[in-house]
Protein backbone atom coordinates (compact mmCIF):
# COMPACT_ATOMS: atom_id res chain seq x y z
CA UNK A 1 0.00 0.00 0.00
CA UNK A 2 1.61 3.33 -0.94
CA UNK A 3 2.49 5.64 1.92
CA UNK A 4 0.47 8.85 1.86
CA UNK A 5 1.74 12.02 3.52
CA UNK A 6 -1.22 14.39 3.98
CA UNK A 7 -1.08 18.12 3.35
CA UNK A 8 -1.31 21.20 5.51
CA UNK A 9 -2.23 21.15 9.21
CA UNK A 10 -3.10 17.45 9.35
CA UNK A 11 0.27 16.47 7.94
CA UNK A 12 2.13 15.75 11.15
CA UNK A 13 -0.54 14.07 13.27
CA UNK A 14 -1.68 11.76 10.50
CA UNK A 15 1.90 10.92 9.56
CA UNK A 16 2.55 9.41 12.99
CA UNK A 17 -0.32 6.97 12.70
CA UNK A 18 0.56 6.02 9.16
CA UNK A 19 4.12 5.06 10.07
CA UNK A 20 3.02 2.51 12.65
CA UNK A 21 0.46 0.97 10.31
CA UNK A 22 2.68 0.82 7.27
CA UNK A 23 3.13 -2.70 5.92
CA UNK A 24 4.70 -3.01 2.52
CA UNK A 25 5.48 -6.06 0.40
CA UNK A 26 7.95 -5.17 -2.29
CA UNK A 27 7.67 -6.94 -5.62
CA UNK A 28 10.86 -8.65 -6.74
CA UNK A 29 11.29 -6.30 -9.70
CA UNK A 30 10.47 -2.64 -10.33
CA UNK A 31 10.88 -0.70 -13.54
CA UNK A 32 10.68 2.86 -12.22
CA UNK A 33 11.71 4.69 -9.04
CA UNK A 34 8.93 5.83 -6.69
CA UNK A 35 7.42 9.23 -7.39
CA UNK A 36 5.68 11.87 -5.19
CA UNK A 37 1.90 11.53 -5.01
CA UNK A 38 0.81 15.06 -4.03
CA UNK A 39 -1.83 16.16 -6.48
CA UNK A 40 -1.13 19.84 -5.81
CA UNK A 41 2.13 21.49 -4.79
CA UNK A 42 1.61 24.94 -3.32
CA UNK A 43 3.40 27.43 -1.12
CA UNK A 44 2.01 27.06 2.39
CA UNK A 45 1.64 23.27 2.49
CA UNK A 46 4.66 22.88 4.78
CA UNK A 47 6.62 20.83 2.24
CA UNK A 48 9.74 22.37 0.74
CA UNK A 49 9.72 21.92 -2.98
CA UNK A 50 12.13 23.74 -5.31
CA UNK A 51 9.54 23.11 -8.03
CA UNK A 52 6.97 25.29 -6.25
CA UNK A 53 8.27 28.41 -7.97
CA UNK A 54 11.69 27.92 -6.35
CA UNK A 55 10.63 27.73 -2.69
CA UNK A 56 13.34 28.66 -0.21
CA UNK A 57 11.16 27.94 2.85
CA UNK A 58 7.59 26.80 3.54
CA UNK A 59 5.72 27.51 6.75
CA UNK A 60 2.32 25.81 6.98
CA UNK A 61 -0.53 28.17 6.04
CA UNK A 62 1.46 31.38 6.24
CA UNK A 63 4.75 33.04 6.92
CA UNK A 64 7.14 32.72 9.83
CA UNK A 65 10.05 34.78 11.07
CA UNK A 66 12.55 34.78 8.24
CA UNK A 67 10.11 33.15 5.80
CA UNK A 68 7.71 35.34 3.85
CA UNK A 69 4.21 34.11 3.00
CA UNK A 70 5.56 33.84 -0.56
CA UNK A 71 7.94 31.10 0.65
CA UNK A 72 11.02 33.23 0.13
CA UNK A 73 13.76 33.64 2.73
CA UNK A 74 14.27 36.96 4.49
CA UNK A 75 17.69 36.97 6.13
CA UNK A 76 17.23 40.43 7.64
CA UNK A 77 20.68 41.61 6.62
CA UNK A 78 22.34 38.28 7.39
CA UNK A 79 23.98 35.76 5.08
CA UNK A 80 21.82 33.19 3.25
CA UNK A 81 23.38 29.83 2.41
CA UNK A 82 21.55 28.62 -0.70
CA UNK A 83 22.91 25.09 -0.31
CA UNK A 84 21.52 24.45 3.17
CA UNK A 85 18.78 27.10 3.35
CA UNK A 86 20.14 28.49 6.62
CA UNK A 87 20.44 32.18 7.51
CA UNK A 88 23.36 33.38 9.60
CA UNK A 89 22.82 36.56 11.59
CA UNK A 90 25.42 38.63 13.43
CA UNK A 91 23.81 39.72 16.71
CA UNK A 92 26.40 41.65 18.66
CA UNK A 93 28.51 40.32 21.52
CA UNK A 94 27.90 38.75 24.90
CA UNK A 95 29.90 37.56 27.90
CA UNK A 96 27.28 34.88 28.68
CA UNK A 97 26.59 31.67 26.78
CA UNK A 98 23.04 31.49 28.12
CA UNK A 99 22.29 35.08 27.15
CA UNK A 100 23.68 34.42 23.65
CA UNK A 101 21.41 31.37 23.33
CA UNK A 102 18.35 33.38 24.41
CA UNK A 103 19.20 36.21 22.04
CA UNK A 104 19.06 33.80 19.11
CA UNK A 105 15.91 32.08 20.37
CA UNK A 106 14.05 35.40 20.34
CA UNK A 107 14.60 35.44 16.59
CA UNK A 108 13.45 31.81 16.16
CA UNK A 109 17.06 30.84 15.54
CA UNK A 110 19.76 29.03 17.49
CA UNK A 111 23.33 29.84 18.40
CA UNK A 112 25.46 28.76 15.47
CA UNK A 113 26.60 25.13 15.46
CA UNK A 114 29.58 24.62 13.17
CA UNK A 115 29.06 21.19 11.57
CA UNK A 116 31.60 21.19 8.73
CA UNK A 117 34.61 23.03 7.37
CA UNK A 118 32.39 24.44 4.63
CA UNK A 119 29.98 25.91 7.19
CA UNK A 120 32.86 27.32 9.18
CA UNK A 121 34.31 28.98 6.08
CA UNK A 122 30.87 30.34 5.06
CA UNK A 123 30.33 32.03 8.42
CA UNK A 124 33.86 33.44 8.50
CA UNK A 125 33.68 34.72 4.92
CA UNK A 126 30.25 36.34 5.05
CA UNK A 127 30.04 37.63 8.64
CA UNK A 128 33.73 37.96 9.56
CA UNK A 129 33.22 37.35 13.29
CA UNK A 130 35.99 37.39 15.85
CA UNK A 131 36.00 34.90 18.70
CA UNK A 132 32.47 33.51 18.86
CA UNK A 133 30.18 31.34 20.95
CA UNK A 134 29.36 27.89 19.49
CA UNK A 135 25.99 26.31 20.26
CA UNK A 136 27.37 23.27 22.07
CA UNK A 137 27.24 22.54 25.79
CA UNK A 138 28.54 19.63 27.85
CA UNK A 139 26.13 16.85 28.72
CA UNK A 140 27.79 14.73 31.45
CA UNK A 141 25.36 11.86 30.88
CA UNK A 142 26.58 11.49 27.31
CA UNK A 143 30.26 12.27 27.89
CA UNK A 144 29.94 14.66 25.00
CA UNK A 145 28.51 17.90 23.73
CA UNK A 146 24.82 18.51 23.12
CA UNK A 147 23.69 20.93 20.43
CA UNK A 148 21.35 23.81 21.23
CA UNK A 149 19.60 23.01 17.94
CA UNK A 150 17.07 20.18 18.20
CA UNK A 151 17.40 19.46 14.47
CA UNK A 152 21.15 18.99 14.62
CA UNK A 153 23.29 16.36 16.31
CA UNK A 154 25.57 16.66 19.25
CA UNK A 155 29.23 15.77 19.14
CA UNK A 156 31.25 13.23 21.07
CA UNK A 157 33.99 14.43 23.37
CA UNK A 158 36.61 12.90 21.09
CA UNK A 159 35.13 14.30 17.88
CA UNK A 160 33.56 17.74 18.35
CA UNK A 161 32.19 18.76 15.00
CA UNK A 162 33.95 15.71 13.56
CA UNK A 163 36.54 17.95 11.94
CA UNK A 164 37.81 20.18 14.75
CA UNK A 165 41.61 19.85 15.05
CA UNK A 166 41.81 19.77 18.84
CA UNK A 167 40.20 17.67 21.57
CA UNK A 168 38.00 19.71 23.89
CA UNK A 169 37.98 19.56 27.66
CA UNK A 170 34.61 18.16 28.73
CA UNK A 171 35.20 19.43 32.27
CA UNK A 172 34.26 22.85 30.88
CA UNK A 173 30.63 23.61 30.06
CA UNK A 174 30.59 24.96 26.52
CA UNK A 175 32.56 25.77 23.39
CA UNK A 176 33.89 28.82 21.61
CA UNK A 177 35.89 29.30 18.44
CA UNK A 178 39.02 31.42 18.25
CA UNK A 179 40.49 31.83 14.75
CA UNK A 180 38.95 28.51 13.69
CA UNK A 181 40.33 26.70 16.76
CA UNK A 182 37.82 25.11 19.14
CA UNK A 183 38.21 26.18 22.78
CA UNK A 184 36.49 24.89 25.92
CA UNK A 185 35.02 27.53 28.23
CA UNK A 186 32.74 28.03 31.17
CA UNK A 187 29.28 29.56 30.63
CA UNK A 188 30.73 33.05 31.04
CA UNK A 189 33.66 34.85 29.48
CA UNK A 190 35.72 37.75 30.80
CA UNK A 191 35.83 39.26 27.30
CA UNK A 192 32.71 39.63 25.15
CA UNK A 193 32.39 37.05 22.37
CA UNK A 194 30.54 37.44 19.08
CA UNK A 195 27.02 36.05 18.82
CA UNK A 196 26.13 34.45 15.48
CA UNK A 197 22.61 33.04 15.16
CA UNK A 198 21.67 30.31 12.69
CA UNK A 199 18.06 30.09 11.51
CA UNK A 200 16.93 26.87 9.86
CA UNK A 201 14.35 27.32 7.14
CA UNK A 202 10.78 26.22 7.98
CA UNK A 203 9.33 23.23 6.16
CA UNK A 204 10.14 19.57 5.67
CA UNK A 205 11.79 18.10 2.60
CA UNK A 206 9.88 14.81 2.57
CA UNK A 207 6.49 13.69 1.27
CA UNK A 208 4.53 10.55 0.51
CA UNK A 209 5.64 8.52 -2.50
CA UNK A 210 4.08 5.82 -4.61
CA UNK A 211 6.33 3.61 -2.43
CA UNK A 212 8.16 4.77 0.68
CA UNK A 213 8.75 8.43 1.52
CA UNK A 214 10.34 10.76 -1.03
CA UNK A 215 13.08 13.05 0.27
CA UNK A 216 13.59 16.01 -2.01
CA UNK A 217 16.81 16.41 -3.96
CA UNK A 218 20.16 17.51 -2.64
CA UNK A 219 22.49 18.63 -5.44
CA UNK A 220 22.01 16.05 -8.21
CA UNK A 221 20.39 13.33 -6.07
CA UNK A 222 16.93 12.54 -4.78
CA UNK A 223 16.09 9.91 -2.20
CA UNK A 224 13.38 7.47 -1.11
CA UNK A 225 13.16 6.26 2.49
CA UNK A 226 11.73 2.77 3.11
CA UNK A 227 10.60 1.80 6.61
CA UNK A 228 10.43 -1.96 6.11
CA UNK A 229 13.45 -3.51 7.82
CA UNK A 230 15.71 -5.57 5.58
CA UNK A 231 19.19 -7.00 5.75
CA UNK A 232 21.91 -4.93 4.12
CA UNK A 233 22.02 -7.31 1.14
CA UNK A 234 18.25 -7.11 0.64
CA UNK A 235 18.30 -3.31 0.88
CA UNK A 236 21.04 -3.09 -1.76
CA UNK A 237 19.01 -5.26 -4.14
CA UNK A 238 15.75 -3.39 -3.52
CA UNK A 239 17.41 -0.09 -4.42
CA UNK A 240 18.84 -1.65 -7.59
CA UNK A 241 15.41 -3.00 -8.50
CA UNK A 242 14.05 0.52 -8.31
CA UNK A 243 16.81 1.82 -10.56
CA UNK A 244 18.85 3.42 -7.78
CA UNK A 245 21.43 2.44 -5.20
CA UNK A 246 21.81 2.42 -1.44
CA UNK A 247 22.68 5.92 -0.23
CA UNK A 248 26.32 7.08 -0.16
CA UNK A 249 27.27 10.50 1.19
CA UNK A 250 29.50 12.31 -1.29
CA UNK A 251 29.98 15.36 0.94
CA UNK A 252 29.60 16.36 4.58
CA UNK A 253 26.80 18.71 3.54
CA UNK A 254 24.84 15.86 1.95
CA UNK A 255 25.28 13.79 5.09
CA UNK A 256 24.00 16.64 7.27
CA UNK A 257 21.00 17.30 5.01
CA UNK A 258 19.94 13.66 4.74
CA UNK A 259 20.58 12.94 8.42
CA UNK A 260 18.39 15.87 9.44
CA UNK A 261 15.54 14.57 7.29
CA UNK A 262 15.96 11.02 8.58
CA UNK A 263 16.01 12.27 12.14
CA UNK A 264 12.70 14.02 11.47
CA UNK A 265 11.19 10.93 9.87
CA UNK A 266 12.49 8.36 12.36
CA UNK A 267 12.40 10.29 15.63
CA UNK A 268 10.31 13.39 15.14
CA UNK A 269 7.28 11.39 14.00
CA UNK A 270 7.71 8.56 16.48
CA UNK A 271 8.88 5.78 14.15
CA UNK A 272 10.17 2.80 16.12
CA UNK A 273 12.19 -0.11 14.86
CA UNK A 274 9.75 -2.96 14.79
CA UNK A 275 11.82 -6.11 15.27
CA UNK A 276 14.38 -7.42 17.69
CA UNK A 277 16.73 -7.82 14.72
CA UNK A 278 16.84 -4.09 14.02
CA UNK A 279 19.88 -3.51 16.24
CA UNK A 280 20.92 0.07 16.91
CA UNK A 281 18.62 2.67 15.31
CA UNK A 282 19.76 3.83 11.90
CA UNK A 283 19.56 3.23 8.16
CA UNK A 284 21.83 1.23 5.89
CA UNK A 285 24.71 3.02 4.21
CA UNK A 286 26.18 1.93 0.87
CA UNK A 287 29.47 0.84 2.43
CA UNK A 288 30.53 -2.76 2.93
CA UNK A 289 33.60 -4.82 3.80
CA UNK A 290 34.90 -6.94 0.96
CA UNK A 291 38.20 -8.82 0.82
CA UNK A 292 39.16 -7.29 4.19
CA UNK A 293 38.70 -3.71 3.05
CA UNK A 294 35.84 -1.24 3.18
CA UNK A 295 34.49 -0.25 -0.23
CA UNK A 296 31.50 1.78 -1.38
CA UNK A 297 28.89 -0.22 -3.24
CA UNK A 298 29.77 1.53 -6.52
CA UNK A 299 33.24 -0.08 -6.05
CA UNK A 300 34.87 3.26 -5.26
CA UNK A 301 37.68 3.08 -2.75
CA UNK A 302 37.01 4.12 0.83
CA UNK A 303 38.90 7.41 0.42
CA UNK A 304 36.68 8.48 -2.51
CA UNK A 305 34.21 10.01 -0.03
CA UNK A 306 34.46 11.71 3.39
CA UNK A 307 35.29 9.34 6.21
CA UNK A 308 31.89 8.42 7.71
CA UNK A 309 33.01 6.50 10.81
CA UNK A 310 32.00 7.46 14.33
CA UNK A 311 34.29 7.16 17.33
CA UNK A 312 35.80 3.69 17.78
CA UNK A 313 34.55 2.49 14.40
CA UNK A 314 34.68 0.28 12.40
CA UNK A 315 34.52 -2.82 14.58
CA UNK A 316 36.13 -6.09 13.55
CA UNK A 317 34.07 -8.90 12.03
CA UNK A 318 35.44 -11.53 14.43
CA UNK A 319 33.70 -9.71 17.30
CA UNK A 320 30.26 -10.61 15.96
CA UNK A 321 29.92 -7.66 13.63
CA UNK A 322 29.10 -7.98 9.97
CA UNK A 323 30.50 -6.44 6.85
CA UNK A 324 27.97 -3.63 6.45
CA UNK A 325 27.74 -0.05 7.71
CA UNK A 326 24.78 2.07 8.79
CA UNK A 327 24.19 5.70 9.67
CA UNK A 328 23.34 5.88 13.35
CA UNK A 329 20.24 7.89 14.34
CA UNK A 330 19.89 8.26 18.12
CA UNK A 331 17.49 10.29 20.22
CA UNK A 332 20.18 11.39 22.67
CA UNK A 333 21.67 13.69 20.01
CA UNK A 334 25.17 12.34 19.94
CA UNK A 335 27.19 11.06 17.00
CA UNK A 336 24.00 10.91 14.94
CA UNK A 337 25.51 11.64 11.56
CA UNK A 338 28.25 9.04 11.74
CA UNK A 339 28.46 5.43 10.68
CA UNK A 340 28.76 2.29 12.75
CA UNK A 341 29.41 -1.36 11.96
CA UNK A 342 26.34 -3.58 11.95
CA UNK A 343 25.91 -6.85 13.80
CA UNK A 344 25.44 -10.01 11.81
CA UNK A 345 21.73 -10.47 11.04
CA UNK A 346 20.69 -6.87 11.65
CA UNK A 347 17.66 -5.63 9.74
CA UNK A 348 17.11 -1.90 9.25
CA UNK A 349 15.17 0.67 7.24
CA UNK A 350 17.08 2.04 4.27
CA UNK A 351 17.42 4.98 1.92
CA UNK A 352 17.80 4.65 -1.85
CA UNK A 353 19.40 7.42 -3.90
CA UNK A 354 18.62 8.29 -7.50
CA UNK A 355 20.54 10.53 -9.88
Amino acid sequence: MPFRLPLRTGLFATFVGCVFLLVRCLPSLHTNPPFPVRSEKVCGDGVLDPGDGGEQCDAIDGGAIGCFATCRINCAGGAFDELTGSCYLARGVSTSFREAVQRCEREEAHLVTIGSLREQDFVRTHLNPGDLWVGLSVDPKLAGFTSVATTEPGWTEQCPGCFAPNVLDASQQCVTQTQNVWVSRSFTSDAPLDVVCERERPGISSEGCSDGVCVHPFASKRYVFFTDEQTAEQAVQTCVNYGGQLVMFDTEQEREYVSRELRTLILGFGYQFGTADAGDPGVWLGLSRRADQWLWIDDAGFDARPNPWGDGQPLESDAGYGGAAFTYIADEQIDTQLARTSRVGDRKPYLCEFR
